[in-house]
């Protein structure tokens, strides 16, 4: 490892924390570790779970060579090689580092825990040790990986909404951006290739707002309390029936939910938000009992921003509270079948344009 200055050190603690987005955070982080330890290897994970069995880990940026790739928000569960795996879990149920040596007698991986405010292992940093590994590296590690984690928690606190602790608005509307401009260097990318054929897989987005049936009587009745007891239990039947790892839930605004969902195709996306209706509907809510949702779904491919794709799930939205709420309307079916007009494009200003 080059002798790392104390300026150095200030510019790379400067350069993690300027940004506000998560991804571009940790995108700082290894671009900062890569800097520290060229021709070394380092892969930061996510910790979905932990238990008895295992965990589960998810792949949320690495760094080869000076080359760093996030996933964003959307991260996929990985499956590491079962010795990396062991390590991992005495990590987790030790919290310190563990390394790894291979039969030559070599040190391989450093494996570094990553801690929240309440001392829990939320990342897991795997170091995989490449030529020229200087031993004095590790307390730069830790030290970057204390800024990363307290810097991070300021984040979420601003990304999340106070009452039910799911991502806010905001967060939201850059998420969608960014799928967008994904679909759009998909779409440029297979335009390039003159077998084109259309396809789905499994980074097909759909998006729903959820919006509670009746809630105005809800708080004149029971009062808002019960009120917001009732948000706060919607909001976690949704965090528990939605794969929390490669889907996204948000609170959009009074008793309006938002999710990011990644399915194949609409019949499978459909099913999904309609078992998440029908489990809430069968919920007793107490003092309040029984309360409903409307969802109005749609496909994110190549709206123009956030602005529209939010519209064409508000249409839909507003067809099932209009025709007998409790229940699920794609927008995509309702144009088809001619229920309803395509809203004119008329998105405000702030949101992304491709065309």
């Amino acid at each position: 490892m080059p002798t790392v200055t104390s300026i150095q050190i200030i510019d790379s603690l400067g350069e993690i924390t300027r940004h506000r987005d998560r991804e571009i955070i940790e995108k700082s982080l290894l671009k900062t570790l890569g800097e520290l330890a060229p021709n070394q290897e380092f892969r930061l994970f996510r910790v979905f779970a932990k238990d008895v069995d295992g965990v589960a880990l998810g792949l949320l940026a690495y760094s080869i060579n000076g080359h760093v790739e996030t996933s964003g928000f959307h991260t996929k569960r990985y499956e590491l090689p079962e010795v990396i795996k062991l390590r991992v879990l005495n990590v987790i149920e030790c919290k310190e580092v563990e390394q790894i040596v291979d039969a030559n007698g070599k040190l391989s991986h450093v494996i570094y825990p990553t801690l929240d405010q309440h001392n829990e292992i939320f990342a897991i940093l795997v170091h995989v040790c490449g030529e020229g590994y200087d031993f004095s590296l590790p307390r730069f590690v830790h030290g970057l990986l204390k800024v990363y984690s307290n810097y991070l928690s300021l984040i979420d606190d601003n990304q999340h909404d106070k009452l039910t602790q799911l991502l806010n608005r905001d967060t939201m509307e850059r998420e969608i951006t960014r799928i967008l401009l994904i679909n759009n260097e998909r779409r440029a990318a297979m335009a390039s290739i003159s077998s084109f054929r259309r396809h789905t897989d499994s980074s097909t987005y759909w998006l729903c707002v959820l919006d509670i049936d009746h809630f105005k009587l809800v708080n004149d009745r029971f009062g808002h309390l019960f009120g917001d007891e009732v948000l706060i239990l919607i909001a976690r039947q949704m965090q528990h029936d939605i794969r929390g790892e490669e889907d996204l839930v948000y609170r959009y605004g009074g008793e309006e939910f938002v999710i990011l969902l990644r399915e194949q195709d609409l019949e499978r996306a459909k099913k999904a938000f309609d078992r998440l209706r029908a489990k809430i509907e069968r919920q007793n809510f107490p003092q309040v009992g029984a309360v409903t949702v409307s969802i109005g779904m749609v496909q994110i491919t190549n709206q123009t921003g956030s602005g529209e794709v939010i519209l064409q799930a508000d249409q839909a939205l507003f067809y099932a509270k209009e025709h007998g709420r409790n229940q699920v309307c794609c927008y995509e079916e309702l144009i088809e079948n001619a229920l309803i007009q395509a809203p004119e494009q008329n998105v405000s200003g702030g949101d992304l344009e491709f065309f």
